[in-house]
């Protein structure tokens, strides 16, 4: 893995290289990714994209001084 080759050129600690190395080919590889419907069932309703709601706090005047 390229990545793991830079870190070691680096002289980062072995461990970190390791935890590295095991976090992006394993954590964030794309396997534990999926939809979940936590937020309508805690919520009560669909969520809501990100964008409306900034648009409705700054039609609010959510951060107005």
């Amino acid at each position: 893995m390229q990545f793991v080759g830079q870190c070691q050129e680096r002289f980062y600690l072995i461990y970190m290289i390791e935890f590295l190395g095991y976090l992006f080919t394993t954590v964030l590889d794309g396997r534990n990714s999926y939809l979940g419907d936590g937020v309508q069932r805690g919520l009560g309703r669909p969520p809501r994209d990100f964008a409306d709601y900034v648009k409705a706090a700054v039609s609010d005047g959510v951060w107005e001084s």
